[in-house]
């Protein structure tokens, strides 16, 4: 397909990284964004999520960079509604990336399912909503309705 421009005004760089495995999901693109990977940590949101909190992302990194007692977190994911939400989430790429590899070598798909392996912490509502109040962050794009009108 076609190849979408990138922006030529955004304050960070823009690389994009295409999968090794064409139409392998989630997982195969977050495979091919954490073998580019180039920090300690990434952030995981998805192409459809046009809200996203800077601010946000920036708590899920503070959280996951934090030592605390015990083993260090794989990830860290935002909570809403009792749930773990998948995306956003802020990353562990050294400790994430085999299990990413392993999941694919078994033809799993599943973001969920990666989670269910990892050491996960959440950010609780009533700490990131205070930077997302409306719960934006949240918010992705499955069908046109789902778009602003405007």
């Amino acid at each position: 397909g076609a190849r979408p421009p990138l922006p030529t005004d955004a304050a960070v760089g823009v690389r994009v990284v295409r999968d090794v495995v064409a139409d392998g999901g989630p997982l195969a693109g977050l495979a091919a964004g954490l073998a580019a990977a180039r920090g300690r940590l990434a952030i995981l949101v998805g192409g459809d999520q046009p809200s996203l909190s800077p601010a946000v992302l920036a708590e899920l990194l503070l959280w996951l960079g934090q030592e605390g007692d015990g083993p260090p977190l794989d990830a860290v994911a935002l909570a809403e509604g009792g749930l773990v939400r998948p995306l956003p989430a802020a990353l562990r790429v050294a400790t994430v990336r085999p299990v990413v590899a392993a999941l694919l070598d078994a033809e799993s798909r599943s973001l969920v399912g990666l989670f269910e392996r990892l050491r996960v912490g959440t950010l609780e509502p009533e700490r990131w909503r205070v930077l997302d109040p409306d719960g934006a962050s949240l918010r992705d794009v499955d069908t046109p309705a789902d778009l602003p009108r405007g």
